[in-house]
């Protein structure tokens, strides 16, 4: 099913995606469920399909779902280790729908979160410069301005370094 629903995805085709991909989960998580300890590899599947969900739920403003999709994402991947780069990923989608929302103050904080984490996991790397200008959105948006072109321009920098078209946005 999962299969399925990358080639719906790379067709644009995403009510189809998203229903192999809502087929696949129920069989990955009776997979997870029916070994004998944590199987890595089905563990990362499992974690895969959720955060698959995730994006066209978000996408959709389907955020309870979208939600649901991410924290079992960040649950699973926190519990393989707390501090490696999904847990830092799906805390920001986390922050992504808090923001979507309109929960600036619950946006603001995950993504403080996110950054953090990212700084410890690769400093001056894309998510670390993401999570800046993640965080930088949401200042900007509660009107402090100077923390939020602060953060802007640290994020510029790595960006200019490492990926010219997030700088370039």
């Amino acid at each position: 099913y999962a299969t399925a629903g990358r080639d719906a995805l790379a067709r644009h085709e995403e009510s189809l995606a998203i229903a192999a991909y809502e087929r696949a989960l129920p069989l990955a998580e009776a997979a997870v469920a029916a070994g004998d300890g944590p199987h890595e590899d089905l563990v990362r599947f499992l974690v895969y399909v959720h955060d698959v969900l995730g994006g066209p739920m978000l996408g959709r403003s389907e955020l309870d779902r979208a939600e649901q999709h991410y924290t079992t994402a960040l649950r699973l991947s926190a519990a393989r280790d707390a501090g490696e780069a999904d847990v830092v990923k799906f805390t920001n989608n986390l922050g992504a729908v808090a923001r979507q929302r309109g929960d600036l103050p619950a946006a603001l904080r995950l993504y403080q979160i996110a950054t953090e984490l990212a700084a410890k996991v690769e400093p001056g790397g894309n998510a670390f410069a993401t999570g800046l200008s993640n965080t930088g959105t949401i200042l900007l948006a509660i009107g402090d301005l100077a923390g939020a072109l602060d953060l802007f321009r640290r994020a510029l920098a790595i960006d200019e370094r490492s990926d010219p078209t997030d700088a370039a946005t």
